[in-house]
């Protein structure tokens, strides 16, 4: 599961940049839902996650 970590990273501070840079700071989920790097980004994590998974 470590090698999720820079995933996460990468999510938490594209939410901070488009929160503080964009001044996109209303709901989080219209947030989430129109930015496409974070939809890829959150999609890898996610199938990543279940690749980990189904191996252990």
């Amino acid at each position: 599961m470590l090698i999720t970590v820079p995933i996460v990273i990468y999510l938490i501070f594209r939410y901070l940049y488009l929160m503080y840079k964009h001044g996109e700071g209303g709901s989080p989920a219209d947030l989430i839902i129109k930015d496409l790097p974070f939809l890829v980004a959150g999609a890898t994590w996610v199938l990543l996650v279940l690749g980990i998974l189904a191996l252990a």
